[in-house]
């Protein structure tokens, strides 16, 4: 069937109602505080000033000797003690041998001074930070699936108890190995809750308001970030600060609990009878009037499972109907008039989505059967974002193939139930998709998460230099939308990539103070923000182009593979910073490298402004040879309309 026939429901049942409102609302709720556990480390695993602890009846000059850093200047050494304080010159020294002391000057108390983890070559903070990460990438490769084969809701309802348990018993961690395996779980359920709400939303908005379902949400994680660090300035110990944090979202969780499946989804896998009760929930939830005849149960001897009933409610004669019988689809024989639009499909077995049948609800005005749109209609399909296509009897636009053949060509890839697997990702053309995207995610995690947590190390106070971070981030989100409005998605993603390629290169080489002994850390901060500008700017449109490239059975799959590959970056990118210890500015050149890669492939990808969703390989087929070909015919996406909001 035609891909925007859901989009048809839900518009009838008013497109922005409550339903898409209260999801909308959830999820920059959970936008205000989730993102906090992703970078809260950068205060709960710093390091501060520390040094041997001082034997009892001497001073710090007679027990710590002094050593030389890297600055030339002479501090009290870290991790060396006297032997003997009384005879320091003859003596020599050691490993501190009763613990430390830590300097409260800046950081409280964090995971390093509550297990002692200094003075060995022990990356606690970086290990803590990559466990989250890669818990995320198997959280991602798991719930994708589970949410497209028992539903967004209980995936989603699931995964957020796991998270709340877990991030409470985090607070209470006896050792640092209990917290790692509490960060694992917390990184796993996490990731089930983004993919899962973020995909719910999006199968909740026509293309109209996708707009503001995708971006606005973004910059609650910019806020996040900035209220991470006041918390983190005014609550100096890791326990209750993890506790701050997380209280707010177990508040949000119960609220996940009223609401509804996702309509998207039952259609998608034929529940014809769940999706004509969620649909009188939904007009009853949105205030609406349900149509006379919202559901049919159809005879099995047919052939199919059943059929929802939704007039399209137009002043125009327009009546199209789509048996899908027996895995084929036929055109109907001669059809009555009736004084209001009707759109009639009915649901095979074999079909993807359940499609409209108001066969019954009242009668068409007006016979068409050369299958043509009336000017009332196309004005009804560009006001929604709806792709405009040929006729349906030509069966061409709508279906990519003539439409006998459209349940074979489909579906060749995908199982004969509508659902694809992961080996479907890495067929042709969807591999192009695969690969380009999830490179794409890869350096964002990388080059995102290398910024954010370098910030402690720049010149200043770390804890301005992180709210600095994450207010430039706003202006990125906010310019987002109306720039991948007006020009094409992946020129945007390109220049922002190029951008942190230009800023990267500028932190390798300049260096932290002139010959003449000019302080130049503020320019490196410069270049650090600016570099968190375009990082941030590229990730409206990497999002836009994961629900917009991967055809519909294969879109969650898809999500969640490339985040893994993207959570890979995230992985990495501590161990990279790290790295700059022993190869000065290591981490920048690498982050560098990658962006200038992902700059010259995103390219490749095909223009989404001007298209729907697609639901099969063979409709994002045809958007790869549109791209090679000038566009004739179709309506802009209204994605992006200014006056959307």
């Amino acid at each position: 069937m035609a891909p925007t026939s859901t989009d048809e429901i839900l518009e009838q049942l008013n497109p922005f109602g409550r339903v898409q409102k209260l999801f909308f609302g959830c999820m920059i709720y959970f936008m205000l505080f989730m993102p906090m556990l992703d970078q809260s480390v950068i205060f709960m695993g710093a390091t501060p000033s520390h040094h041997c602890s001082i034997q009892d009846g001497y001073n710090i000059n007679e027990s710590i000797p002094l050593e030389e850093n890297g600055d030339g200047e002479f501090v009290y050494s870290q991790c060396k003690e006297y032997i003997d304080p009384d005879n320091s010159s003859v003596s020599g020294t050691q490993d501190c041998q009763n613990g430390w002391e830590y300097s409260d000057e800046v950081y409280g108390e964090t995971i390093i001074t509550e297990w002692d983890l200094v003075c060995q070559p022990n990356p606690a903070a970086e290990a803590s930070q990559s466990i989250l990460q890669f818990g995320g990438m198997l959280g991602a490769l798991l719930f994708g699936p589970l949410a497209d084969g028992y539903g967004r809701r209980p995936t989603l309802i699931s995964t957020l108890i796991l998270y709340d348990i877990t991030m409470l018993v985090m607070c209470f961690s006896p050792s640092f190995y209990v917290f790692l395996g509490l960060r694992l779980i917390a990184g796993f359920s996490q990731m089930g809750t983004w993919v899962t709400i973020s995909c719910i939303v999006s199968e909740y908005m026509i293309p109209k308001y996708r707009n503001i379902s995708v971006n606005i949400p973004q910059i609650g994680i910019s806020f996040s970030l900035m209220l991470l660090a006041l918390l983190a300035f005014l609550i100096r110990d890791w326990r209750y600060l993890q506790l701050a944090i997380h209280a707010p979202i177990i508040a949000g969780s119960f609220v996940v609990i009223f609401l509804p499946e996702s309509l998207r989804w039952v259609i998608g896998r034929n529940k014809a009878e769940e999706a004509g009760v969620l649909i009188r929930k939904l007009a009853k939830i949105n205030r609406v009037d349900v149509p006379s005849c919202i559901y049919t149960e159809l005879d099995e001897e047919k052939g199919s499972v059943g059929s929802v009933n939704v007039s399209v409610g137009s002043d125009s004669a327009l009546h199209y109907e789509h048996p899908m019988t027996n895995g084929s689809i036929k055109r109907s024989p001669d059809i009555d008039s009736s004084p209001q639009i009707e759109k009639s499909y009915e649901l095979s077995e074999t079909s993807e989505d359940v499609g409209l049948d108001v066969n019954g609800c009242q009668e068409a005005t007006e016979s068409v059967s050369s299958g043509e749109k009336t000017d009332e209609e196309e004005k009804y399909d560009q006001k929604n974002g709806f792709v405009n296509s040929k006729s349906l009897t030509d069966g061409e636009e709508a279906f990519g193939d003539p439409i006998e053949e459209v349940n074979q060509s489909g579906s060749k890839d995908m199982k004969s139930d509508g659902r694809g697997t992961y080996l479907d990702l890495f067929k042709p053309p969807v591999l192009h998709v695969t690969v380009v995207i999830g490179i794409c995610r890869f350096t964002f995690s990388l080059v995102y998460f290398g910024f954010a947590l370098n910030t402690g190390q720049l010149a200043g106070d770390p804890y301005l230099n992180f709210f600095l971070s994450a207010l430039v981030e706003i202006p990125a989100k906010v310019l987002s939308p109306f720039l991948y409005a007006r020009y094409r998605r992946t020129y945007i993603m390109a220049v922002s990539y190029g951008g942190c390629c230009a800023a990267l290169i500028s932190m390798a080489f300049i260096p932290n103070e002139t010959k003449s002994g000019t302080d130049l850390g503020t320019v490196i901060v410069v270049m650090s923000l600016l570099g968190k500008f375009f990082v941030t700017m590229a990730f409206g449109g990497m999002l836009l182009l994961v629900m917009e490239l991967f055809p519909t059975s294969l879109r969650i799959m898809g999500n969640g593979l490339t985040l893994c590959m993207g959570r890979i970056g995230g992985m990495l990118a501590p161990f990279i910073l790290y790295a700059d210890a022993f190869l000065p500015s290591f981490s920048s050149i690498l982050m560098a490298v990658m962006s200038f890669l992902t700059a010259t492939t995103i390219l490749t990808l095909p223009d989404t402004r001007t298209t729907a969703q697609p639901q099969t390989a063979d409709d994002l087929r045809d958007m790869f040879r549109t791209k090679k070909e000038k566009k004739t015919t179709g309506v802009e996406n209204k994605a992006f309309e200014d006056d959307t909001v």
